[in-house]
């Protein structure tokens, strides 16, 4: 919905490797016979299509979130199939004359462009290339999704991403007093809101879940 192709007669997307990590589109804005659905008209840059996706666990909060999203071919179309809209350059060889108005015997001083070149000819020429665009094309840019990070469950103690329990008390008594592996997020485990991470949490989090104790209060 709210997009460029939202009421296209057909819309599909499929993994041409079928593992995933690419994805096919194709859509027709007008099927054969009745009624007529208009394509894309004029317009100054829009949402094409919405992708959705699914994202997996990543445990790790140091790992990159970021996915570069490449498209490697488009191709927008008449009713006919034929390609329409693509990106055309255009060059043109430009020639710059320079002639010198001041010498210091065979180094120039100052340059000054001319245009036309005068009959004796150029002191010096600069070839340059201009490039234009077909303006009536269609640009696409290859863009990036980044994945936030959920925000942590205070009392989440152990990262199981569940509501605080007697495994996170397990846990929080194993990293306190034997060692045990710390929190995979620290603030999880601050239930009290003091800020440091001591007894004083451990036994907020017992009157919490046993005895009907004040809410916790990470941050």
């Amino acid at each position: 919905m709210g997009t460029l192709c939202s009421g296209w007669e057909y819309v599909d997307s499929r993994s041409l490797t079928d593992l995933g990590f690419d994805l096919n589109l194709v859509g027709i804005a007008d099927l054969p016979g009745p009624p007529t659905t208009p394509g894309i008209g004029p317009q100054q840059g829009g949402v094409l299509i919405n992708l959705l996706f699914d994202v997996f666990d990543i445990p790790d909060t140091m790992t990159d979130r970021t996915v570069n999203i490449i498209i490697s071919s488009l191709c927008f179309s008449d009713p006919d199939g034929n390609c329409i809209g693509e990106v055309v350059i255009d060059s043109i060889l430009d020639t710059t004359c320079y002639v010198c108005t001041q010498w210091l015997d065979s180094i120039c001083l100052n340059w000054e462009e001319v245009w036309p070149p005068p009959p004796e000819g150029c002191d010096s020429m600069v070839i340059e290339w201009e490039y234009t665009f077909d303006t009536t094309g269609v640009f696409l840019f290859d863009g990036s999704i980044t994945v936030a990070a959920p925000p942590p469950i205070c009392g989440d103690v152990n990262g199981d991403r569940l509501s605080p329990n007697v495994a996170d008390l397990t846990y929080f008594v194993d990293w306190l007093f034997f060692g045990g592996l710390p929190p995979p997020v620290m603030e999880a485990a601050n239930v009290d809101g003091s800020g440091g991470i001591n007894v004083a949490d451990l036994v907020y989090l017992v009157s919490y879940l046993f005895y009907g104790g004040p809410p916790l209060a990470c941050w």
